[in-house]
């Protein structure tokens, strides 16, 4: 008579487990992948931020290697590792402060429902616009 009463609790405990797992999981993942765009973003940021500093630099100090913006362009992307820009993503002006180099890159995250609709930046994207100037 103690075994009907053992798997009338197996059951119900089965039951809820599968509960709290449906329940918690959409959570864990959100979580898992939410820290995962963090880390891309964190990383897309920092290396657009390099770039463009090296770039500014060199249209700075090295006017025959990037004497012209296209070469400047250039220099970014090659300084841009990893990441799929091309050199429209670049723009460089001369500025009171010195070669000044702007960044535009459209991230696209792998959580949907966050993310701009702003603009013409496609839904679960954000615009990354990283900007430095080097004194000439």
């Amino acid at each position: 008579m103690t075994n009907g009463g053992k798997s009338s609790t197996i059951a119900a405990t089965a039951g809820s487990m599968a509960l709290e797992y449906g329940l918690l999981l959409p959570a864990l993942l959100l979580l898992t992948f939410g820290t995962m765009d963090a880390g891309r973003l964190i990383w897309t940021y920092t290396t657009l931020h390099r770039a463009v500093e090296a770039s500014a630099r060199c249209a700075a100090i090295n006017p025959i290697a990037c004497g012209t913006p296209a070469k400047v362009a250039d220099r970014a992307v090659s300084e841009a590792w990893g990441l799929p820009v091309t050199s429209d993503t670049f723009s460089t002006q001369i500025q009171s402060c010195g070669a000044k180099v702007t960044a535009t890159y459209n991230f696209s995250l792998l959580i949907p429902w966050f993310g701009g609709t702003s603009g013409d930046a496609p839904p679960n994207t954000l615009t990354l616009t990283v900007s430095s100037c080097y004194p000439m």
